[in-house]
């Protein structure tokens, strides 16, 4: 394991040729960890692989669905 210090957005910057994206403020997802999604009302978040969910921003919502993710 290794712990990088670096500011979120410079993180952005080097996983854009990963299979994922941003989903939250401060969440990124590696699109094949997810096991599910779970709504609750207008709250939408995606379940991962060791059980967190992770919260899915109203700005970021409608990228994930025509992703076909959500």
């Amino acid at each position: 394991m290794h712990l990088l210090y670096l500011r979120f957005a410079d993180a952005m910057e080097e996983l854009k040729s990963a299979n994922g994206a941003q989903v939250h403020r401060s969440h990124w997802v590696c699109f094949a960890e997810i096991s599910s999604v779970a709504k609750d009302g207008a709250k939408v978040g995606l379940v991962m692989s060791d059980g967190v969910t992770v919260p899915i921003s109203r700005s970021r919502k409608k990228d994930l669905q025509s992703r076909g993710l959500i």
